[in-house]
């Protein structure tokens, strides 16, 4: 699990917003659910996106990717002159090469979702 820390500090007297660019999950999808448990460093809803990439040179093989992250306001409200600390818990599954073979593709993902 990877997971990238930002602190942000407002030093005006002023109440601010700073917007969050998260990256993007950028693969040909198959399934995106929410999925909602205990605490995870103050997080409880997180989103789980499995899709597949290609490889590169390589026509006929595809790697499967699940991709979970806590889902997050896009936008943080700062009061003046404080700071805030978020640590983004996201973990990544993938799999070896394989066939572009749909149920081979269906098999692969089931496994990563339940991992």
């Amino acid at each position: 699990m990877v997971s990238p820390e930002l602190l942000v500090f407002i030093a005006s007297n002023n109440i601010e917003e700073v917007e969050l660019i998260l990256p993007r999950i950028n693969f040909e999808s198959i399934s995106s659910r929410s999925l909602t448990i205990g605490n995870c460093n103050n997080f409880n809803e997180f989103e789980i996106k499995t899709g597949i990439v290609p490889m590169p040179e390589e026509t006929s093989n595809v790697i499967v990717l699940a991709v979970i992250k806590p889902k997050i306001s896009r936008i943080i409200q700062l009061k003046n002159r404080a700071s805030v600390k978020l640590d983004i818990p996201i973990a990544v599954h993938c799999s070896k090469p394989i066939n572009k073979d749909k149920q081979q593709i269906s098999a692969v993902v089931e496994e990563a979702e339940q991992n």
